[in-house]
């Protein structure tokens, strides 16, 4: 079991000793000790601990190494079956002595642990205010603890604003934001929206986010205006959405679909049922609002979305040819056969607030 140590200041009045001395006698209060997760600790403490880690021969082990995460046990917990009660850390060293493994982490903090975190009140990300009930902050709070209080590796996913984020599947664990407790600063990724630099909290079902591609934006459904058929053309509101593509230089607003990317690389123009099928199923995900939060998960479909958008534009700009098995392997089968139930025919969508692309 274990124990996250925040040590503890040095007494002001403690009277000064020489490295010796004080490695004596911080090595006696730890000796009765049977390993490195069970005591609150003093800085100075901590510091011989380090010390002493390094000093250990290094040790790959066959279960876990650097970089994974992992689920440990805190002290008082005896069932590992609630992951809830676990803590999560991310290894950042295996090292072995006198036939004990011990494994130095940097822990990610909950939101039960926001007393860990000391987090000024001036802090723009409060995350009592913007932390889902899975999310976790990837902290640089470094200890040392047995390998013995590690109970399994753990998936956390990483959210971020990026087009080619994935899906996060519900309870599933997470992480956005790193917090730097010598500095009291968080660093967040997604970033704030842009309209009402309010952070997203994906469990409140009215802080839905819709994305922007070409911009690179979340924004708060909240914080948008609302662009529906008679701001456009007849029947060209999924047309609009297909033509936001992340990186693509074309203005989405201008932009006409060509009917020939509907026959491109066919012999005679024309496509088989299966082909025809594939493709109608492109453009009812490319057609899609890119939306995350509430139903739509904590991540929302943004790759796929954006994965369908590109490969239309590829198609009707003739740089890629129909393969229908790069196409499906491409996007996914789970996505093909989760979009048979997208909604289509959308009534409304937003205007982004950047450059007024319909999302």
């Amino acid at each position: 079991m274990a124990r996250k140590r925040k040590p503890t200041a040095p007494s002001a009045s403690a009277r000064p000793r020489s490295d010796s001395d004080e490695e004596q006698q911080v090595a006696g209060e730890l000796e009765d000790q049977d390993s490195y997760e069970t005591q609150t600790i003093t800085a100075e403490q901590a510091k011989y601990r380090l010390k002493d880690f390094r000093s250990m021969e290094r040790f790959r082990s066959a279960d876990f190494k650097k970089g994974d995460d992992v689920l440990v046990r805190p002290e008082g917990v005896q069932s590992a079956s609630d992951e809830h009660r676990l803590w999560k850390a991310r290894i950042d060293e295996v090292r072995k002595s006198r036939g004990q493994v011990h494994v130095a982490v940097r822990w990610y903090y909950s939101i039960a642990d926001l007393r860990m975190m000391n987090v000024p009140p001036g802090c723009r990300f409060q995350p009592r205010d913007s932390m889902g009930s899975f999310e976790v902050i990837y902290s640089t709070h470094y200890d040392v603890i047995s390998s013995g209080a590690i109970v399994n590796k753990a998936e956390i996913a990483r959210l971020g604003d990026a087009p080619d984020q994935v899906p996060i599947s519900p309870d599933t664990w997470y992480t956005r934001a790193t917090y730097d407790l010598s500095k009291q600063r968080f660093t967040v990724s997604p970033s704030a929206c842009a309209v009402c630099r309010e952070f997203y909290n994906p469990d409140l079902e009215d802080d839905m986010q819709s994305y922007c591609p070409q911009c690179r934006c979340w924004y708060h459904q909240r914080c948008l205006d609302v662009l529906d058929r008679q701001s456009l053309k007849s029947h060209a509101l999924e047309a609009a959405l297909e033509a936001n593509v992340p990186d693509s230089g074309r203005n989405p607003k201008s932009k006409k679909r060509k009917v020939d990317s509907r026959t491109n690389g066919s012999p005679n123009g024309k496509r088989k049922a299966a082909e025809m099928k594939l493709l109608t199923t492109l453009h009812r995900i490319a057609g899609s609002q890119i939306v995350r939060g509430g139903q739509e998960g904590v991540a929302g479909d943004v790759k796929a979305i954006c994965t369908a958008r590109k490969i239309l534009q590829d198609l009707e700009d003739r740089v890629r040819k129909w393969d229908e098995v790069a196409l499906d392997q491409e996007l996914g089968s789970d996505v093909i056969e989760a979009s048979d139930g997208w909604p289509t025919d959308l009534a409304s969508c937003f205007s982004c607030p950047q450059c007024s692309s319909a999302i």
